[in-house]
């Protein structure tokens, strides 16, 4: 058996595609050639939402430390940051759309 494989490489007989493979490849090439590119990712609107994510993120985190600091001292009020975080989502959202909006150009 041995034999028999390294004899193979030596031999001249021509290597013959079955049939109807040329077709088919390309019939397969033809159809990828006339397939539409696809549609890249946008990364620009990404980067602007996901910068505004973290820009929030990082104003949470901020003002969550600021309470923790001013608690500390014992002049918190809870009130006093239960409003702040308030305010902020309600202008949170329309400088996200903003800064989306600007990418967008």
């Amino acid at each position: 058996m041995s034999g028999d494989i390294h004899r193979a490489p030596g031999q001249d007989g021509d290597i013959v595609p079955s049939s109807g493979f040329v077709d088919s490849v390309m019939q397969a090439i033809q159809r990828e050639a006339l397939e539409p590119e696809p549609i890249p990712f946008p990364w620009k609107r990404a980067a602007a939402g996901f910068l505004a994510a973290s820009g929030i993120l990082t104003a949470f985190i901020a003002l969550a430390f600021f309470d923790a600091t001013q608690a500390g001292s014992g002049s918190s009020d809870p009130a006093t940051a239960v409003t702040a975080v308030m305010l902020f989502s309600l202008f949170a959202w329309p400088i996200i759309a903003l800064v989306r909006a600007v990418a967008a150009l």
